[in-house]
């Protein structure tokens, strides 16, 4: 039995919070790292992203070393800024929060990502750039952070997936079963929408999920698992991937995942696994 070549990879988000007064606060020119030259910190690559901090992890073929890279690399950020500022942050896991125009006045917090992000459900078409005004509200504006997760196929597959549609099963393989607490706030309607995807030589990041799946190495695991049946899915027959294409109802999972409605994800999983995709 030939041996399929399933990756995982992260590169994860998070604010920070300053442990004395409990106010969340921007990570610009605190931590260093930029996306083209990230500070290493052992296994992990370290960057400010806008006002979060980010990391990326080592891409493998375990789900529980996938985990376990999950968990460490947002150690190793705090272990990063601990070294600068003794006890003086920690990390807040919320996907969406409200930071004040003051706050938000340094150069690198209106600095959004350059490089388009696409619409699984429209073809592959790019998503619309949200403009930074957009994300403004009376208190301040709003700031999100992401759980992207970058999973490799093509060095198995029999056939040639297109990446539009790799992303549409990742929502149905990932983000469908994930609803029941990846609850995003505000990121939702703006980052969080069904089959946001990035195409990879290697398979797809995959944009939809908010962080909320790296806060704990249990849940980690579970989306691993979640997103390495994907991959082995998209490694079988093309005649297997085309029918459960054409059979199931597309604008449901997409209504469900974008109004976060758990009883109807709960439906769409029940019918996906009757059509033997699980």
């Amino acid at each position: 039995m030939t041996r399929l070549n399933i990756t995982l990879g992260a590169d994860p988000e998070f604010f920070i919070r300053d442990r004395d007064t409990g106010i969340t606060v921007p990570v610009c020119g605190l931590l260093g790292g930029t996306k083209g030259a990230p500070v290493q910190h052992g296994l992990y690559g370290l960057q400010e992203d806008n006002v979060m901090c980010e990391y990326n992890i080592p891409a493998g073929a375990d789900v529980m070393r996938f985990a376990r890279y999950v968990v460490e690399g947002r150690q190793a950020c705090l272990d990063a800024l601990a070294a600068k500022f003794p006890r003086k942050y920690e990390a807040d896991m919320t996907p969406s929060r409200v930071f004040t125009l003051d706050q938000l006045s340094h150069p690198q917090a209106q600095t959004f990502g350059c490089s388009p992000d696409y619409d699984a459900h429209q073809l592959g078409q790019p998503n619309r750039r949200i403009a930074p005004d957009e994300l403004l509200e009376p208190r301040g504006g709003w700031r999100f952070s992401g759980g992207h997760i970058h999973i490799g196929f093509r060095e198995s597959q029999k056939f040639d997936v297109p990446a539009y549609v790799a992303a549409q099963f990742a929502d149905v393989f990932i983000s469908l079963h994930c609803l029941r607490w990846d609850v995003q706030g505000m990121r939702r309607k703006f980052y969080g929408s069904a089959g946001r995807y990035r195409p990879t030589p290697y398979g797809i990041e995959y944009r939809t999920m908010s962080n909320a799946w790296t806060a704990q190495a249990g849940i980690a695991e579970q989306v691993g698992m979640y997103a390495q049946s994907l991959g082995y899915f998209l490694c079988r027959s093309k005649a297997e991937v085309k029918r459960a294409w054409s059979e199931i109802p597309w604008q449901d999972v997409k209504r469900a995942i974008e109004n976060e409605d758990k009883d109807l994800a709960t439906s769409l999983i029940s019918y996906t696994n009757s059509l033997g995709m699980s």
